[in-house]
């Protein structure tokens, strides 16, 4: 009896991403249908078969940063509106609401004040969308084909100047935008970055359990991962604080 129980209660759980939900389309339309209702549970059953199916965005992620907010879940919302963040980091709408569950967490870690190269260098990076800067990388390179190819063929020396000198601008825009599209790849498949999910866990100064304590970290608080020794993962907090914690503690973006 038990077992049908349990059977009844999952059948009445995912009921509605499994009626009438023959594609991705569906059940993305679906979750967003429960949300409105506030039907946040089914909403999320919904958005998990999703993200399982392997038809993941930046729409998807987002609306389920939403879900497990409006769910108490900040842990778990931090971790999908980081994930979205990975895909378009130039969303606003994703960064504001990345800051206001911040602000819910226990921890409120200030980071440190980045140089001003590095500072200049995520500014470009997140100025616009991975699509877009996918985009004029790609227009660029037709610009660039046309304007050598026009230059071999082309007899006069005023437009054979032209083409040669728009040939080599659209060659440095090039490169400046194939560097920021490998950026933005390497972000994107980066696995250094993760979310702390057990509700609290002492950092400590080497990789094993009688270690000195360094400091006390809370759920949903972000770290970058710097290295790994077994099951501990070294750790490195954006305020520069850095120390060692099971690596089965965190959930990596």
């Amino acid at each position: 009896m038990k077992n049908i129980f349990y059977l009844i209660l999952t059948f009445i759980v995912l009921s509605p991403c499994l009626s009438n939900a023959d594609s991705g389309e569906d059940l993305f339309r679906l979750g967003n249908e429960a949300y409105t209702r506030s039907d946040y549970d089914s909403a999320i059953t919904c958005y998990q078969q999703l993200e399982r199916s392997g038809k993941n965005s930046v729409a998807l992620y987002f609306n389920m940063g939403n879900t497990f907010f409006r769910l108490n879940k900040a842990p778990m919302a931090v971790l999908y509106y980081e994930k979205a963040k990975k895909l378009d980091p130039a969303d606003e709408d994703i960064l504001k609401n990345i800051a206001l569950t911040n602000s819910k967490l226990i921890d409120r870690i200030k980071p440190l004040p980045e140089n001003f190269f590095p500072k200049i260098t995520t500014k470009i990076i997140h100025l616009m969308s991975p699509f877009t800067y996918g985009i004029l990388l790609l227009a660029i390179t037709w610009s660039m084909f046309i304007f050598f190819a026009y230059y071999m063929r082309s007899k006069l020396s005023n437009k054979r100047r032209f083409y040669f000198y728009s040939g080599l601008a659209s060659l440095v825009i090039f490169i400046f935008l194939f560097w920021v599209n490998v950026m933005l790849y390497l972000i994107q498949n980066s696995s250094n970055t993760a979310i702390l999910f057990n509700e609290s866990e002492y950092i400590m100064s080497s990789p094993n359990d009688t270690s000195k304590e360094l400091f006390l970290i809370h759920e949903g608080t972000k770290v970058i991962i710097i290295d790994k020794v077994g099951d501990w993962s070294q750790i490195k907090l954006v305020n520069g604080d850095k120390g060692w914690i099971p690596s089965a503690a965190l959930v990596i973006i």
